[in-house]
């Protein structure tokens, strides 16, 4: 069995969501259009404040990387000196609508509560080039940065980026070219093209933010079918690197980690979830609003620091590893 921690909050509303959350979600961008171009508006447009704020507290370096025969955009943000190895984030947005500027507040909290570099990779975005070219542009730059970080990486990846940083690592290791993976953190992530599930049934209708009709439209924009390292629902899970699964609780994607978090389980990997009450897709965006994103960016950090302590007891002796 894996370790489930429940992290509550002071109350909720009678639909199930915390007071902070409703406001903040009260706050955002309409998300009922199917232009790409007013979705990509609209994402930075939401998140502008907490990024602008986060923009304040970090240094943030722009660059790029070559990969799979493009240039992809590459943004590394730190916060003072830093420990290694570094954190890479691939971030979300339903492989269509967001890049590094929509997750910087994402990139800033990861920063602070681990003392660490986050390099954020940026893949080609559907439709314009929907699947495979997202993954394997994620490929790529994970390659390249890896080939940079003798240590070792730590990933992190949030909704359709935890996605693509879990399929890029079963795939590499598929295709011979492992990646040096010490932990996994996966935020809120979408692993499967199902709608039916008790949580899409519950928070499918949008209250939430992110709703099932619109969680189709992204999976059709991307484009993979049931194809492997699309849709894992057949992939093999077997010898993954310890894993950290954050959930909100009130997501319709809620599900899909808690499948994930079983299926890792069944074959042995240590996995580790913390499921936020009250809390909806996208939350770890807002902290300093949020206290529960606050607290998700420590147990993310706790957790890479669990791993990698207990990988160097265990390379020492002095510790079974996990």
């Amino acid at each position: 069995m894996y370790v489930l921690n429940s992290i509550g909050c002071g109350g909720l509303f009678s639909d199930g969501l915390a007071p902070g959350m409703a406001a903040i979600l009260a706050r955002q961008p309409d998300l009922d259009t199917e232009d790409v171009e007013t979705m990509r508006e609209n994402a930075l447009i939401g998140k502008a404040s907490w990024n602008s704020a986060a923009r304040s507290h970090v240094e943030v370096r722009d660059g790029e990387i070559r990969g799979n025969g493009a240039i992809l955009p590459l943004r590394r943000v730190a916060a003072g000196d830093v420990k290694s190895p570094p954190i890479v984030h691939v971030h979300g947005g339903g492989w269509c609508i967001c890049d590094p500027e929509t997750h910087l507040s994402i990139y800033a909290g990861l920063a602070l509560a681990s003392e660490r570099e986050v390099i954020g990779p940026h893949a080609r975005c559907a439709p314009e080039h929907p699947f495979p070219t997202p993954l394997r542009d994620t490929m790529a730059a994970l390659r390249e940065i890896a080939r940079t970080s003798p240590a070792g990486i730590l990933l992190s990846g949030d909704s359709a980026g935890a996605n693509l940083a879990l399929a890029a690592v079963l795939r590499c290791r598929d295709e011979g070219n492992p990646l040096p993976v010490l932990g996994l953190s996966l935020q809120y992530g979408c692993y499967r093209r199902v709608f039916d599930t008790p949580s899409h049934l519950e928070w499918g209708d949008g209250r939430a933010g992110l709703g099932t009709e619109r969680m189709r439209w992204f999976w059709d924009m991307y484009g993979p079918g049931k194809a492997p390292y699309g849709d894992l629902r057949n992939a093999d899970f077997s010898g993954l690197p310890p894993t950290h699964l954050l959930v909100a609780d009130a997501d319709p994607l809620r599900d899909d980690s808690l499948w994930l978090a079983d299926e890792l389980s069944r074959e042995g990997v240590h996995c580790e979830v913390d499921r936020f009450v009250g809390m909806a897709h996208g939350f770890i965006h807002y902290a300093g609003d949020l206290s529960e994103a606050d607290e998700a960016f420590k147990r993310i950090s706790s957790f890479f620091d669990r791993v990698l302590n207990d990988s160097t007891a265990a390379a020492s002796g002095t510790h079974p590893p996990l």
